[in-house]
């Protein structure tokens, strides 16, 4: 990684931070794409121009929760220092409250699409080895179904 002043480059797929990363700042994204991962390496999201990462880690003042990855070309951005953040939380009472609250949505909901990844897998490790479903598989897709309900129910 390269730092001139507040702009930062990442080569394509170079790891940006990981889950776990106590953060120093946020980035503003001003060329290419950054790819944010669960930490059981699920595909969150893919961010571009003019989109911000890293600050939920801030205004939560929590360690890194997704592990964030360049795409597949070189990517530009502006470092945001966490102080950049915490003023314009501090001076924006409602909007920092406001965003605030979205950040924990956002991270529940990371956490759910994480689960609800894992049942997947496990459902589909079972019907690879049994051509009849069984109890487990009942019980499993069961459970999804509860927590997809529970995740449309808390929107």
């Amino acid at each position: 990684m390269e730092k001139t002043e507040k702009h930062v480059i990442w080569q394509p797929h170079e790891e940006i931070y990981k889950v776990g990363d106590a953060p120093s700042g946020a980035y503003l994204i001003v060329s290419g794409y950054v790819y944010l991962y669960t930490s059981g390496g699920l595909k969150l999201n893919r961010l571009g121009v003019n989109e911000i990462f890293g600050d939920a880690s801030l205004i939560l003042k929590k360690h890194r929760s997704v592990t964030a990855i360049a795409g597949e070309h070189e990517v530009h951005a502006l470092f945001l220092p966490s102080k950049v953040i915490s003023d314009f939380m501090d001076k924006n009472k409602v909007i920092g409250a406001l965003i605030r609250k979205t950040n924990i949505r956002l991270i529940d909901s990371n956490n759910q699409s994480e689960e609800l990844s894992k049942d997947l897998e496990d459902l589909m490790k079972m019907v690879k080895k049994t051509d009849k479903i069984s109890d487990n598989i009942t019980k499993l897709v069961e459970n999804m179904r509860k927590k997809v309900n529970k995740t449309l129910a808390d929107d």
